[in-house]
């Protein structure tokens, strides 16, 4: 274990005890509080360096821009553009920062499948299958028609 989850868990049992004196019942809320402290440390461990790269296709469809939407730089990033046979090399993708390239021509779809590694060497990949013709996927938009979406 890490030495601050440790300490967390030691501070909540010692709390536990203390109160446990007073009433078990402030005993049980502080063992629930400590619990949820030392699963916020541990997922907030385990989303840390996670480099996330987003394509999308620019407005008049002549290019195609990545950009590293994570929490960590993207290294050895390499692009495959299918039908159009284009590929690109970069040999890292800062957090936030956008890479377009230009295409041979303008498209109407194309599919791009993105492969990059993270710091500790964690490879990822991604397709994703752009369309000039269609509009791009709302994240905001319910699953159900409620509150005036159509």
């Amino acid at each position: 274990m890490e030495r601050s989850l440790v300490i967390v868990v030691v501070l909540g049992l010692v709390a536990a005890a203390g109160l446990f004196l007073v009433s078990p019942y402030l005993s049980l809320m502080a063992l629930i509080i400590t619990g949820v402290a030392v699963m916020a440390l541990a997922i907030g461990r385990d989303a840390s360096d996670l480099p996330d790269i987003e394509a999308s296709l620019a407005e008049d469809a002549r290019a195609v821009a990545l950009r590293n939407n994570g929490n960590a730089p993207a290294l050895q990033v390499h692009a495959s553009f299918v039908p159009i046979g284009v590929e690109v090399d970069l040999p890292t993708l800062a957090v936030e920062a956008i890479h377009e390239e230009p295409l041979p021509e303008q498209v109407t779809e194309v599919k791009v499948v993105v492969t990059y590694r993270n710091s500790g060497g964690q490879a990822f990949r991604r397709t994703v299958l752009l369309s000039a013709l269609r509009a791009q996927d709302d994240p905001l938009r319910p699953t159900f028609a409620i509150f005036g979406w159509k």
